[in-house]
């Protein structure tokens, strides 16, 4: 054989090398009733051919991803919305199908856990399905490239062929349970979920003291620092001036979704926006003092507006640092044109409202948020910044401002607000109205009334 394949290379060496042959053992059944004395085998050439790499899942076309991830986007929504999700128009705003603001918290965290880190302020900004795509298309390729391909028919039946033909592996017998996965116990042992267990099991003091612990770890930014700039969001359009921008109250969870029904009974007749806390954003510095934190709000402020009018509105205790907002602004010789306060306390009162600190009260008031909307998500980083600045007002009163101001009470007092039936108030000068509902509900079921208030306001006082 070798003498054959040396004279065939030798007549043709341009002639390529032969293909080798192997053998392999192939096991035969004995004849029957034959006495089993071993193994019967015999060999059988069998020809290999290299292996070649799989190709690649060719990548869907733009418009197969924009179509998947709208189709993605529209069932999600449909879930959050309680609505058939062929009843969802791509082209217009989710708040047409009720969305409001809670709701537009529990569909950020279902996109999250598919798509990532998504800014909490998004779906104020992209307000209908298409341009949440858009945004997703741009800012997130590789996690949309991900998730689309998971979504594709065509890859879940190669990944169901695959998984049929594929050998399964033994799975071993253990005597002990698997061990909790790292992030899951992490997040069980978590500020926030460390916090909302003492809650729930009547150790509130406990808790308040863990988030002020905590809060005293976190870094801080003096306003000669490099604090994160608040993040400022549109809310709504409209031609009356000034516009209005509207602080969060400082008792978590909090957010930009307070104002989300409050916006949009003004949508078409005044601009409003809001403006986040500094020091509640992920990973962001708290303030070393409360000047601080008035010097970076206002300072955004003015590069916001560069010279345009615009009153600073405050819920609840949101206009503590409103109010020193104002104070700084009025320094700088840029103040505000109005300073409206939604149902805010006038004053912290140290200890000697009911024996307690300030930070525990405002733990109370999360807990009582979170009992009455559970489906409100909080994390470490919103409550430890609620316990520092509890820290940082503690004992405040407001200084006189010259800025023209509005408290807007709610009628309905709440008692687990200030206890003994007793109703927030503001000591410096102010015009007063009084709008239908409680602390909780006038920027709820009764935002719009609140919201037709202060314009009606602004409107005949700041021509």
């Amino acid at each position: 054989m070798t003498e054959v394949t040396e004279a065939a290379r030798t007549a043709d060496p341009a002639a390529p090398e032969p293909e080798l042959a192997r053998t392999e053992p192939v096991r035969t059944e004995p004849v029957r009733g034959e006495p089993v004395r071993g193994e019967h085998v015999r060999t059988e050439s069998v020809r290999t051919e290299p292996s070649l790499p799989a190709a690649p899942d060719p990548a869907p076309a733009p418009a197969d991803r924009a179509a998947t991830l709208t189709a993605y986007l529209r069932d999600k929504a449909a879930e959050t919305l309680g609505v058939p999700a062929e009843r969802i128009d791509a082209t217009q705003p989710l708040s047409t199908y009720g969305m409001d603001s809670i709701l537009v918290l529990q569909l950020t965290n279902a996109l999250r856990a598919d798509l990532g880190e998504v800014s909490s302020t998004l779906l104020f900004d992209a307000e209908s399905l298409d341009q949440l795509c858009a945004h997703f298309l741009t800012a997130s390729a590789d996690r949309v490239d991900a998730l689309v391909a998971g979504l594709r028919p065509e890859a879940a039946a190669d990944d169901v062929e695959d998984t049929a033909t594929a050998p399964v592996p033994a799975t071993p017998v253990s005597a002990e349970p698997a061990p909790a996965a790292p992030e899951a116990a992490s997040a069980a042992h978590s500020v926030s979920a460390l916090f909302q267990a003492a809650s729930r099991d009547g150790s509130l003091r406990q808790g308040s003291e863990l988030l002020t612990a905590a809060a005293r770890l976190r870094p801080r930014f003096t306003s000669a620092g490099a604090g994160h700039e608040p993040e400022i969001l549109r809310l709504a359009d409209g031609a009356e001036r000034p516009a209005l921008v509207c602080l969060p109250s400082l008792i978590a969870p909090t957010g930009p979704y307070q104002y989300v029904k409050f916006a949009a009974a003004l949508r078409g007749r005044r601009e409003v926006w809001t403006a986040g806390q500094p020091g509640y954003g992920t990973g962001d510095a708290l303030p070393q003092t409360p000047a601080d934190a008035a010097a970076v709000q206002a300072d955004a402020l003015l590069r916001r507006f560069a010279g345009r009018p615009f009153a600073l509105a405050a819920y609840s205790s949101g206009a503590w640092p409103a109010h020193e907002v104002v104070r700084r602004l009025e320094a700088a010789g840029a103040p505000p044109a109005a300073l409206v306060l939604l149902d805010s306390p006038g004053s912290t009162g140290g200890a000697d409202l009911t024996g307690e600190s300030l930070c525990h009260r405002m733990a109370g008031i999360s807990r009582l948020l979170l009992d009455r909307f559970p489906q409100l998500p909080v994390d470490g980083d919103q409550l430890t910044a609620m316990a520092w600045y509890a820290e940082l007002f503690d004992g405040w009163r407001p200084e006189p401002v010259t800025t023209p101001t509005l408290f807007v009470a709610a009628r309905t007092p709440v008692d687990q607000l200030l206890g003994d039936g007793r109703r927030p108030a503001w000591q410096p000068a102010h015009a007063r109205v009084e709008v239908t509902g409680d602390h909780f509900s006038m920027l709820d079921e009764h935002a719009e009334t609140t919201a037709l208030a202060v314009h009606q306001w602004l409107t005949e006082h700041l021509r």
